[in-house]
């Protein structure tokens, strides 16, 4: 009796490949994914050691105003409490100290809804896993404290330090991602390992700053753009063909990243034109008929304005006009 091969990968040819190259393959991705994985543990080692660097003086004059303020503001746990600009505790604009602040509100909201979930491991009847976590991140003397620490000014900054190495340490992940799509997952390591030791972003990480959250979602929308431009016929990344959900898809998540890249710093704006410009690349690079191609090409360009202000809606939602009627008769005077 014939016995079959057990099903594997397959050849090109649809012919499973046999049992010493399936070896030979699983080896070479877990060698890829070991590879990052250690980047990974490098560059989070260099971001985490001495989070606490200035010993609770809060040396970083911007830092110092961004804790402050998180300080300051509340969360909300509605969506019509959190869009209503006039009202909202979390709007940093609705406190005197927040008229002077100039960032996006995405990179403040997010550290301080982490530190109120965190504090949870503070008070008279901590939640043990969270206490554990703190005491890891933060230093053992926060075996007992009172409620209110971890949300307080003396604590916020270094949740907001946390958070910042957190985002860097994303933001090196999706470097990778681009260099292999571009080229190979070698070039990839190479970038990801390069961006893991540069000094500025080792020092960016250590602050409760917007910096770290930007450049993550510049990243990302980097590579949603590469996707866009690899999602042309006859390039060597995709299957032959062309496939217009791919263009589309990646073209809303490059431009709900934009968006959130926007929310966290104005400045991170020129992804606008990337957009732009990646549907104009995949544009020269599509073989079909012209016209199914603009038709592609404009269908993402729509797709990723609507994803781009829809994301910068709910991540800057009192840069808007919100439920507050008092506050939209004053806009109108």
């Amino acid at each position: 009796m014939t016995q079959h091969a057990p099903p594997g990968p397959a050849a090109g040819n649809g012919v499973p490949l046999p049992r010493s190259d399936r070896a030979r393959s699983l080896l070479r991705h877990m060698q890829r994914w070991a590879a990052l994985a250690l980047v990974l543990l490098i560059a989070g080692m260099l971001r985490f050691y001495n989070i606490n660097w200035d010993e609770g003086l809060h040396l970083h004059p911007d830092e110092r105003y961004i804790a402050f303020l998180a300080t300051l503001i509340k969360p909300v746990w509605t969506a019509e409490a959190y869009f209503d600009s006039g009202k909202s505790t979390l709007n940093p604009f609705n406190t005197e100290w927040g008229s002077r602040y100039v960032y996006g509100t995405l990179p403040l909201f997010g550290p301080r809804y982490v530190a109120e979930f965190l504090d949870n491991g503070c008070g008279p009847s901590p939640n043990r896993v969270i206490r554990r976590v703190n005491m890891a991140v933060f230093g053992p003397e926060l075996a007992s404290c009172p409620s209110g620490t971890m949300t307080g000014f003396d604590r916020i900054n270094l949740v907001g330090r946390a958070w910042s190495a957190v985002m860097d340490l994303l933001s090196i992940a999706t470097l990778y991602l681009i260099g292999k799509r571009l080229f190979n997952w070698r070039i990839g390591i190479l970038a990801a390992s390069l961006s893991a030791l540069a000094v500025l972003q080792i020092q960016q990480a250590h602050f409760f700053t917007v910096d770290a959250t930007a450049n993550l979602f510049v990243n990302l929308c980097l590579l949603f753009c590469v996707n866009m431009v690899l999602a042309a016929r006859g390039t060597r990344e995709g299957p032959p063909g062309f496939r217009a959900p791919r263009l589309a898809i990646n073209g809303l998540m490059a431009g709900v990243m934009a968006g959130c890249a926007v929310a966290s710093k104005i400045s991170a704006w020129p992804l606008v034109p990337m957009i732009f410009l990646a549907a104009g690349v995949h544009l020269a690079r599509d073989r079909r008929p012209a016209w199914r191609g603009f038709y592609a090409a404009a269908l993402a360009i729509v797709l990723a304005g609507i994803g781009a202000f829809a994301a910068f809606r709910v991540a800057q939602p009192y840069s808007f006009v919100g439920a507050s009627s008092e506050e939209f008769r004053g806009t109108l005077q």
